[in-house]
């Protein structure tokens, strides 16, 4: 089988490992981080954040050094801010900083017009891993702005879309995907809870696939070079 199925949002990016990483010191500076406020952040958040490159330059978690480390995000009852979303409010994710010492801890969610800080009791993600995997593949899929596309383009990639039953069902079976294989996630942007996105990888071809499934739009996207 050459599909590779189970990918997490590191070894997305580490297929586009030739695209520039967005915090060249991100491994320094967040020991720094960890020193000064006597902290110990999750070893997946910090590979994560040395290995984002330009892909999310747009996406729903501040890249180029974290939210935590501005003042006025860092601390907000008792979580570290590691996100926003503008068009739902805004929407602040965190995790608790209680659970830091957890290896793959949940993320959760603050309404910027909630009244009190204390109200992060709604769960984003069961795990950061999956928080990580929605963000970029929500980003890879235009779920919000173009600007994965557009970056990918520009450091040599193909990025196609196919959005006719004929076209998904011909890719599906010339690289011999299995979508019982396909895992299901949830992606921030959807409209109902029936919708999905996923994502596999031909590694002997080096082709990335995504797939959206709306309930307005079917389609399996190809980045390949």
């Amino acid at each position: 089988m050459n599909i590779e199925y189970n990918l997490s949002a590191i070894d997305i990016l580490n297929i586009f490992d030739d695209i520039p990483k967005m915090w060249e010191t991100a491994s320094e500076e967040l020991s720094m981080f960890e020193e000064e406020h006597q902290i110990k952040l999750p070893d997946m958040f910090k590979k994560f954040m040395e290995s984002a490159n330009k892909i999310l330059e747009t996406a729903d978690i501040r890249i180029k050094k974290p939210w935590f480390f501005h003042k006025e995000h860092e601390q907000k009852d008792n979580y570290l801010v590691i996100g926003r979303d503008y068009g739902a409010g805004i929407v602040y994710f965190g995790i608790r900083k209680e659970d830091l010492n957890q290896e793959n801890p949940p993320v959760y969610h603050h309404y910027e017009t909630d009244s009190l800080f204390d109200e992060w009791e709604e769960l984003l993600s069961k795990h950061l891993s999956d928080y990580f995997l929605t963000v970029i593949c929500d980003a890879l899929t235009g779920a919000n702005y173009d600007t994965a596309k557009e970056t990918v383009r520009k450091y040599g990639w193909t990025y196609k879309v196919y959005s006719t039953k004929p076209q998904r069902d011909g890719i599906v079976s010339e690289y011999e995907i299995d979508p019982v294989h396909l895992p299901h996630i949830a992606s921030f942007f959807a409209e109902t809870d029936k919708d999905w996105i996923s994502c596999c990888y031909d590694k002997n071809r080096n082709v990335f696939f995504l797939f959206r499934n709306t309930k307005k739009q079917k389609k399996i996207i190809t980045i390949s070079k």
